[in-house]
Parts: C-alpha cells; sequence; structure tokens
C-alpha cells in the first residue's frame, strides 16, 4: 500500500496501517480520514501514513519537491536558532560563522539549482515556525535577488538579512506571536516593535539591521515601523518584505489555514508599485508557480487532476495526472498530460481545496 505525506492527504481516504504517536496509536486501520483527522495527525507532527485505494496511489507517485536539501535545511534552521538564542542571553559583536556558512551554502545552491517553487508550504511545530520561516524567506529573497541581477556578494548579504530579519521577535512575548485569535490594538502594537528591536541586536551588522528594521515599510508609506515610501526603504527589504508576505501567507499558522498559491499570486500581482517596486514583484513571481506540485485541481471540463510538474516557461499549464472523467468518476488508468501543448483546450479553473478533491465537479453527482 502507498505511503504518502500527510500534505497529500484528503477527506474520504482510508489508512492502510495504524498510526502511532509517542506513546499511544493515533489512528486505526481503515479509519476513514476526516478533516479534524488530518489535523490531528498533524497536531501528533505525523508526517506519512501508508492509505488504501488506486487514486492514492497516483498521488504516492508525485515527487516530493523541495525548495532547499533536507540536510541544508536542518543545518540553516541550528543556525538560525542559535544566533536567535544567542541574541536572547547577550549582545553578538559579528554574525555567527554558522549564519554566514548557511548564508553562502544557499546561494551556492540555489544560484546553480534553478527550479520554479511549486510550494515551500511545510508541517510545523508553532515553536519552529519563526525558525523554518526565516529559512525560506533568505531562499526566496536570494532567488528573487538573482532574478534582478545581483552579484555573489549582494545575493550573500541579502541571504544573511533574510536570515536574521524577524530577529527582533525574540524580545515578543511567545504567547502573543502564538495567539490563536486576532490581535487586541495593543498585542499589534507589540508585534510592531520587533522590527524596532533588530536595529539593537543587530547594530553590529548596519545594512541587516537597517533591512530587519524596514521589511514591514511598503512602497506607498503605508507600512511600519517609520512609514518610509519608495527608494527611502533598502531594496534588499523591499524583496526580504514580499518574501515574507509570501512565506507567511501559504503556511498553516495557529490563528488561520494556509491561502492557496494562486490567490497569493494574484494578491502579490496586486501589490506592484503599490506595496512593493513593480521590478521586484515581477522578478519574485517569476520563481513561483501559481499551482503547487501534489495540489489537485479542477479542469475546465469537469475533470480533476493532480499537478505533477510545473515548467518557468508555461507556470499557469503544468504537467498533470487526470484522476477523473467528466462525470467526476475515477479513472481505472491514470494518465499524464501537458496542458501547455494545447490537449484538448483544457486549462485549470481553479486549485481544489482538500474537502473538494472528491467531490466538487460541475459534472458530478
Amino acid at each position: 500500500m502507498p505511503k504518502i505525506h500527510v500534505s497529500m492527504l484528503v477527506p474520504g481516504m482510508r489508512l492502510s496501517k495504524p498510526v502511532y504517536g509517542l506513546d499511544e496509536a493515533v489512528l486505526w486501520v481503515g479509519h476513514a480520514l476526516t478533516v479534524r483527522a488530518i489535523k490531528r495527525l498533524k497536531l501528533h507532527r505525523i508526517e506519512y501514513v501508508d492509505v488504501e485505494g488506486t487514486e492514492d496511489e497516483a498521488l504516492a507517485e508525485v515527487p516530493t519537491v523541495e525548495l532547499i536539501p533536507p540536510e541544508s535545511r536542518e543545518k540553516a534552521i541550528s543556525s538560525v536558532k542559535a544566533s536567535f538564542q544567542e541574541a536572547v542571553h547577550h549582545k553578538p559583536s559579528a554574525h555567527s560563522p554558522e549564519i554566514e556558512e548557511t548564508a553562502r551554502d544557499l546561494v551556492h545552491f540555489l544560484t546553480r539549482h534553478q527550479r520554479l517553487i511549486s510550494s515551500i508550504s511545510e508541517i510545523r511545530s508553532l515553536d519552529e515556525y519563526l525558525l523554518e520561516h526565516s529559512v525560506n524567506v533568505s531562499a526566496l529573497a536570494i532567488m528573487t535577488g538573482a532574478c534582478l541581477g545581483l552579484g555573489e556578494d549582494e545575493l550573500y548579504q541579502l541571504g544573511v538579512c533574510g536570515l536574521m530579519h524577524d530577529i527582533g521577535k525574540v524580545k515578543v512575548p511567545q504567547a502573543i506571536l502564538n495567539k490563536p485569535g486576532r490581535l487586541t490594538a495593543d498585542e499589534f502594537r507589540e508585534v510592531q516593535k520587533h522590527t524596532v528591536y533588530a536595529l539593537e541586536l543587530l547594530s553590529y551588522d548596519p545594512i541587516a539591521a537597517k533591512v530587519a528594521s524596514q521589511h514591514h515599510e511598503r512602497y506607498d508609506g503605508s507600512g511600519y515601523p517609520f512609514m518610509l515610501k519608495r527608494d527611502e526603504i533598502h531594496v534588499y527589504a523591499q524583496i526580504i518584505g514580499l518574501a515574507d508576505v509570501y512565506d507567511a501567507m501559504t503556511v498553516d499558522r495557529c490563528y488561520r489555514d494556509a491561502c492557496q498559491a494562486r490567490e497569493v499570486i494574484e494578491l502579490i500581482a496586486a501589490t506592484g508599485n503599490y506595496h512593493f517596486e513593480y521590478r521586484i514583484v515581477k522578478a519574485f513571481l517569476s520563481n513561483i508557480a501559481p499551482y503547487p506540485v501534489g495540489s489537485k485541481v479542477l479542469l475546465s471540463n469537469g475533470q480533476s487532476a493532480i499537478v505533477v510538474s510545473a515548467s518557468h516557461h508555461f507556470p499557469i499549464y503544468p504537467r498533470i495526472r487526470l484522476l477523473t472523467d467528466e462525470r467526476g468518476e475515477q479513472l481505472s488508468t491514470f494518465e499524464d498530460i501537458d496542458l501547455h501543448t494545447g490537449y484538448k483546450g483544457l486549462y485549470i479553473v481553479r486549485q481544489l481545496s482538500t474537502q473538494q478533491a472528491h467531490t466538487d465537479s460541475p459534472r458530478a453527482g
């Protein structure tokens, strides 16, 4: 039976093997997964489960897309964690060698392995979110900077700034950062202070300090803490601010579910020369695929499919695997097609949520 990542689970799938937590069974064989059960698996930090069903086999065969190799990611997270902890207990006089090495490693890897980012959302525990987020923002910023023509030394500095952009949050109460609900006005003002805290914590690196303090500024002057406009905002701060928005919106948080990549792309595209300089928005979006690999989509003829791979040249026309016919009936065999070839004039109408994946065909039922 296929083993698949929990991010690929949809309601209705059945387990072929029991799932165990640290000291107890979380779910038993034959359990039909519900939205609540899937959230429970994530809560227990379960990564892979064994499931029944032919469609699940189609899902299992889709390759997992990694923005950064797992070993590099773990190393990066460890270096950011150590630097943040150091900032809590001491006043560093320079970036740690680990942070510098991590930034150089990211620049080396990302500039030599160009790829279209289809999904960087991963299962994160609340206490790890800040660390994972910092690494993702750094990687996205480096890729954007490369598209803008920045040199290797500039990309290194940008990478360091990305890793350290949220360091000011070590001085914000964790209860506020992880509050499962809307913040009060006072709580939001407290969160906003992380940009100012960064000026002191990164005083040994004027560029990193400036960027960390400005990454919530906006091109039209609507940001914080200084309400800077246009060229008053460091270009690195604009790049990192945009990467920060994308990564924050495409991952589940304690107070809201993740937005679909296509939704975030449309929102970001509308911010050109408004929240962010247009050329930066254009460079950033050139690296992002609107339909993540592994996501289910509804086609123009009513069929559903799963995205198998994406292309830099045709991001809105990925390679897909057909799962159902026009009536919503599951196919006995799965066919892969490239939408950019104009196959039967098909195109993607929208991405399906996990709740819709099995039922949301306009011609089903």
